[in-house]
């Protein structure tokens, strides 16, 4: 592959990591019709931990498709299940899962271990 081919490859997934960043403000806010104020640092933060993995694929150059569909699934895995509980906590009152939010905290640290470890092209 050419070098310049994979710096293009680079910068679509620098776009997708930032796009994923600011993708929980912006569904809130589409979603509710106005987000307060004081809710973007916390959305923007977990736009941070969603980003993550696919920020350290992207900055590392890597060019294997396992890696993205291992960091995908993974993603879609634990933000699905942090959905799920949401849901379920506000339908029966419960309050806050602490240990869905713990899972979530953890989240992008195993979801870039696990593309690291499925990384073939280092």
């Amino acid at each position: 592959m050419t070098n310049e081919r994979a710096n293009s490859i680079n910068r679509v997934g620098c776009i997708v990591a930032l796009a994923l960043t600011l993708l929980p403000g912006l569904v809130l806010t589409l979603w509710s019709g106005q987000m307060p104020s004081e809710e973007w640092p916390f959305q923007l933060f977990q736009g941070v931990l969603l980003a993550i993995p696919f920020g350290y694929l992207a900055i590392g150059g890597t060019r294997d498709w396992l890696p993205w569909s291992v960091a995908s699934l993974l993603t879609v895995l634990i933000w699905g299940a942090y959905i799920v509980s949401i849901i379920s906590s506000a339908r029966d009152h419960s309050g806050v899962n602490f240990g869905m939010t713990l899972v979530m905290l953890m989240s992008p640290f195993v979801t870039t271990l696990a593309a690291w470890f499925a990384n073939r092209d280092s």
